[in-house]
Order: structure tokens, then sequence, then C-alpha cells
């Protein structure tokens, strides 16, 4: 059944290769019951950071635009309704306050971040998701969607030991986009919605042939790192400098 399944996706993305360049605007929402446990283990100061910054998520939006050959993915502000630094954790939270650009062709790709007040750009290698295609079906934004399983392991600041991530996706194998939110990809579809544990990414809009351009701005930042460990190492002795001044 799988390989059936993966064989349509085949053919949907061959028939939909003529497309040019789409826009895809995504919404972010939360997941209210794992909201709730875990602000049932917090102080009361931990709950109102945690109910402040999962209120921004509303304010906050994602926008896909590729050619399927170059992909970027920038986090934008649709409204203001909270504080500033509200929105700042939960970009943080999302995307880890990072744009990307995806070189699909060579597989690679850039993204940049704004580090205390410092714009940077570091090169990255796509993550090689291992995905898991299901049997299951359903319809997202009237497109007909397949689930897809895969995972990520991250290591936890607090107690430096690894949590795994579970994500599940709902595809369209109909969009030939390869590329997704978060660094997500390798899917033979376009994800119309990515659920965490704590949020979900869901598409609201899909605009084809879109007069949107790529934004190569990612190539004009002065301050590059070839690697993310070179940027993690110069942003751990940034801010011991900061730290030192006082």
């Amino acid at each position: 059944m799988k390989r059936i399944y993966l064989f349509i996706c085949l053919l949907c993305m061959m028939s939909n290769a003529q497309k040019t360049t789409i826009k895809v605007l995504y919404k972010i929402i939360l997941n209210e019951n794992s909201v709730s446990e875990k602000m049932s283990l917090m102080s009361i100061e931990q709950k109102q950071v945690y109910q402040n910054t999962n209120n921004a998520f509303k304010d906050l939006a994602l926008k896909l635009v590729s050619n399927f050959k170059l992909s970027t993915v920038i986090l934008e502000t649709k409204m203001n309704t909270g504080s500033a630094m509200d929105s700042k954790f939960a970009a943080l939270k999302i995307t880890k306050g990072r744009d990307w650009m995806y070189n699909i062709e060579d597989k690679t790709a850039l993204f940049r971040v704004n580090y205390m007040g410092e714009n940077i750009s570091v090169s990255s290698d796509l993550y090689p998701y291992n995905w898991k295609i299901s049997a299951e079906t359903k319809k997202v934004n009237g497109y007909d969607c397949i689930k897809a399983t895969t995972s990520s392991t991250y290591i936890s600041r607090i107690t430096n030991s690894p949590i795994v991530k579970n994500i599940d996706v709902w595809f369209a194998p109909k969009i030939p986009c390869v590329i997704a939110p978060n660094s997500l990809n390798g899917l033979p579809g376009l994800a119309l919605e990515i659920i965490y544990d704590d949020f979900a990414i869901i598409v609201e809009k899909i605009d084809f042939d879109a007069s949107d351009l790529i934004n190569v701005d990612f190539y004009k930042i002065k301050t590059h790192f070839n690697n993310e460990a070179d940027f993690l190492l110069f942003a751990k002795n940034k801010t011991t400098e900061i730290r030192n001044r006082k």
C-alpha cells in the first residue's frame, strides 16, 4: 500500500513540474491540552511568561515562497497584540528566530538570524528526516493529503540530555514542493499541516504562479558562518563578553 502511495506521489509531482512560483501562508495554532498540562507544573511567574508567549502565536505567520529550485521560509508578524518581547519568545519557540533559504538541487540551506542586534547568516545542510508514510488520508484546505510521521532530537539546555520531538505532517502529493517550515524536507509533496506537541502549523492560503520573488537578501549579510557549530561558538563567546562587561 505504501508503495502505491509513493508511486502516486511521484506521478503528481511530475505532472505539476511545470508550475513556476508558489506562495504558501501558514498560521500557528496552540495545542491547548499540552499547554495546560505543562502550565500545571509551573510557578505563577512561569505561568504568566509562558501564557504571554503562547498568546503571541496568533500574531505570527510563516510564509513559504518556492520556485521548486530555491525556497525561502520567513516568519512574519501579522499584528501586534502583545509586547515585542512576547513575540520574540514566540518566534524563538517556533523557528528559533531563524528565516531559511533552501537550495533544493544541492540539498543545502542558509539561515539568517538577528543575534544581539547583529544580522548573521549561517550555512547548513538539509537534515535528512526519516519519514514514515502511512495509509491515512484526509482533506486539508481542499487538497487530498497523506499522513507522514517523523521525529527530531535535540539536547535540553536544562538537563543536557536528549529530547525526542515527534512530528505528524499531512502533505499534498499534487503540490511538488519538498520543503516545509522548520527545515522539514524530503516529503513527496507540500506539507499543509505540521503538528508538534505544543502547536501546529497549518496552511491558510496557497497562491500558485505568485509574483513574489525569492528573497536573496540572505546573501547580502556581511557576517557569515560556514556551519552552525561556528555560529554557536560565536554566540557563546559574545554572550560571555557581554556578561563580563557588567
